[in-house]
């Protein structure tokens, strides 16, 4: 039996919608899963981005709190991230191709600290603006010390001067306005990324 993280009591919403969903998922899948598990992958575009994924027999996280669905599955929700999670709601629209049709609404703030919500403010407010003339973006993925991790999209992602943009001109606008934070760590992979703003300009 899977000991469930009791220290938070968590309730997730699921609609019939997604059940039906999930439970299609599970009966497809070649092998017996014990169910599904929730959790954060990060944030992106001010958002938290969910994902879900199946949990097989004997692989399941002793620090997950488990809500049953019904006698065949249970939920699986990341124990990491309980008090993020509290309260979602998950929807299944198969015209929604956002996240492969699982619409997740998430009432909690992505971020719980002054630093990380001053930090996101001015990128919000400051930084992205500046940089949208050049179809880029960039957002927060998390802080660790004195360290801030992002992740660059749009014209920004795969874009030879990205390096430049984030160390000449992003890093020194947050260390002269939130000192706590010495460098900025960029997350992205640019491998994939086709610069699509630059692109675009091609004939």
């Amino acid at each position: 039996m899977v000991d469930s993280n009791e220290s938070v009591s968590v309730q997730i919403v699921l609609t019939g919608s997604v059940i039906d969903k999930l439970n299609d998922s599970a009966s497809n899948f070649p092998e017996k899963i014990s169910g599904i598990r929730v959790s954060i992958n990060g944030r992106k575009d001010g958002l938290f981005d969910h994902k879900l994924s199946l949990v097989d027999h004997g692989q399941e996280d002793n620090s997950d709190q488990v809500q049953v669905i019904n006698e065949n599955l249970n939920l699986y929700i990341e124990g990491k991230n309980l008090n993020n999670l509290n309260g979602l709601k998950i929807d299944f629209d198969s015209n929604d191709t956002l996240a492969n049709g699982f619409i997740f609404d998430n009432p909690n703030p992505i971020w719980d600290t002054p630093i990380a919500l001053k930090l996101q403010k001015l990128f919000d407010e400051q930084v992205n603006p500046s940089i949208a003339s050049h179809g880029g973006s960039i957002n927060l993925i998390d802080i660790k010390g004195s360290s801030a991790y992002v992740e660059m999209s749009g014209g920004c992602q795969g874009c030879g001067m990205a390096s430049v943009t984030l160390k000449q001109g992003v890093e020194v606008m947050v260390q002269e306005a939130i000192p706590e934070i010495t460098e900025l760590i960029d997350s992205t992979d640019h491998a994939s990324g086709a610069n699509p703003y630059f692109a675009s300009e091609k004939k």
